[in-house]
């Protein structure tokens, strides 16, 4: 076999090495890097301890999206009563969409959210029972039993109402003054569907 020949066939082979290592990462991260993705903000007052960024989000237990960023509502918006809402964390997360969104505006989705909501659906902390970890459950619940938050402020990414969590430790948020200077967590990456969000 001649050198060229020789270097001709190491070099298939590595570019079909990398090929398949690429392939192989698409499949099992799930494609995220060719996926749309929305994102969506709800509110909660009692603690998240445990929840972070990058925690995932789940409906019935399938993973659909994970956590943006976390925050209080009086730190990204000018609201009426600032003692009532002083506790009251706000968080964003985004969906990865399904097949078909993409043809759907923004105006249908939002629709079909309310409708979702008037339904039930409804957003609460969830805690592995192994790890400690909290995560976002989305669930179909009573909605005479547990009505959407009335606010005084216009969120400015489409609002996912909220349930309380079922966690007998879960309270309600304490003491801002109680609280660590790192209370506020950001997400390190700029995400493409930023636009739908508030800048955090």
């Amino acid at each position: 076999m001649s050198a060229e020949a020789h270097y001709f066939r190491v070099g298939l082979f590595v570019l079909l090495g990398v090929a398949l290592a690429g392939s192989c990462t698409v499949v099992l991260g799930g494609g995220d890097l060719f996926q749309e993705t929305e994102r969506f903000e709800t509110y909660f007052n009692e603690s998240v301890q445990g929840l972070g960024v990058g925690s995932p989000v789940m409906l019935r237990g399938v993973p659909i999206g994970r956590v943006v960023s976390i925050g209080f509502v009086t730190e990204f918006y000018d609201v009426e009563d600032v003692i009532k809402w002083d506790n009251t964390v706000s968080v964003l997360f985004e969906v990865v969409g399904q097949v078909g969104d993409e043809l759907d505006t923004a105006e249908e989705r939002e629709e079909r959210l309310l409708a979702f909501i008037d339904r039930g659906l409804r957003l609460r902390l969830s805690t592995n029972p192994l790890t400690g970890a909290s995560f976002l459950q989305s669930d179909f619940l009573d909605p005479q039993r547990f009505p959407p938050m009335e606010i005084d402020w216009g969120p400015t990414a489409p609002r996912c109402a909220s349930a309380p969590s079922r966690s007998p430790s879960a309270g309600i948020a304490g003491d801002r003054g109680s609280r660590t200077a790192g209370r506020r967590r950001r997400s390190a990456d700029s995400c493409s569907g930023a636009s739908a969000g508030p800048d955090r």
